[in-house]
C-alpha cells in the first residue's frame, strides 16, 4: 500500500506540474511576464515546502520527547517497538535537516520532499498513537 500511495503522490505531483506548465505556456502574456510568474510560483512553492518540513520537524521532535518521557515500566518488547519508532523518526529529522539545506541550494526535487513529508507524517502519527496507548 505504501508503494501505491507513493506512486499516486508522485503521479499527482507530476500531473500538477505538467498542467501548471501547460497553462503558463498557453497563457496570453509576454514571455518576461510568464518567466516572472514562474519565478514567483517557484519561490512560493519553496517557502511552502520549507514551512511543511519545519512543522514536521517540530511535530516529530515533540513525539520523540514524549517517547523519552514515557513510563519506564515497559516490557522488553514494548521498549523495542518504541525504540524502533523513535529511531525511524530521528532519521526523518536528519533527512529534514538535509532537505532544508538542499531546498535553499535548489538541489532537490519536489517529489522527494513530498515522499519525506508523507513518510515523516506517518511515522510521527504512528509514534503519537503508540505513546497515547502507553499513557492510558
Amino acid at each position: 500500500m505504501k508503494k501505491n500511495s507513493r506512486n499516486l503522490i508522485i503521479g499527482a505531483a507530476a500531473l500538477g506540474a505538467v498542467s501548471y506548465l501547460a497553462g503558463i505556456l498557453t497563457a496570453p502574456k509576454k514571455g518576461s511576464e510568464t518567466i516572472e510568474d514562474i519565478r514567483h510560483a517557484s519561490v512560493k512553492a519553496k517557502i511552502g515546502m520549507e514551512k511543511s518540513l519545519k512543522k514536521l520537524y517540530a511535530d516529530s521532535s515533540k513525539q520523540i520527547e514524549r517517547a523519552l518521557n514515557v513510563n519506564q515500566n515497559l516490557t522488553a518488547q514494548t521498549k523495542k517497538e518504541l525504540d524502533s519508532m523513535v529511531s525511524a523518526l530521528k532519521n526523518v529529522k536528519e533527512s529534514i535537516k538535509n532537505y532544508l539545506t538542499s531546498i535553499r541550494d535548489g538541489d532537490i526535487e519536489e517529489n522527494e520532499i513530498t515522499l519525506l513529508l508523507t513518510d515523516g507524517r506517518n511515522n510521527t502519527q504512528r509514534l503519537k498513537l503508540f505513546i497515547d496507548t502507553l499513557e492510558k
